[in-house]
């Protein structure tokens, strides 16, 4: 089994509980607002929310790719993502 096959899983759980993690600490505030009665957030930051949250999914979704060459363009991207929506 090559290196980067057997080190497949430890990076998916990793990844995994990372998206967990940010859920729960997010949850009462942002993603279940609604259901908690929580005050409403500015557009700011419903906005930085959302660009996190897609940084978050970005990031789950390269850690599952297969294809290495692939992955690689979705990483080389990910660091830009969270600052698209300043530039325009």
């Amino acid at each position: 089994m090559r290196k980067e096959a057997a080190d497949r899983p430890f990076f998916i759980t990793a990844a995994t509980l990372f998206v967990v993690l940010v859920f729960l600490a997010f949850a009462q505030r942002y993603y279940l607002g609604w259901l908690f009665r929580s005050p409403h957030l500015s557009l700011f930051l419903q906005v930085h929310g959302a660009i996190m949250s897609g940084w978050v999914l970005m990031f789950i979704v390269q850690t599952g790719w297969w294809r290495p060459d692939m992955c690689e363009c979705i990483g080389s991207s990910a660091p830009w993502a969270p600052a698209g929506p300043y530039w325009w």
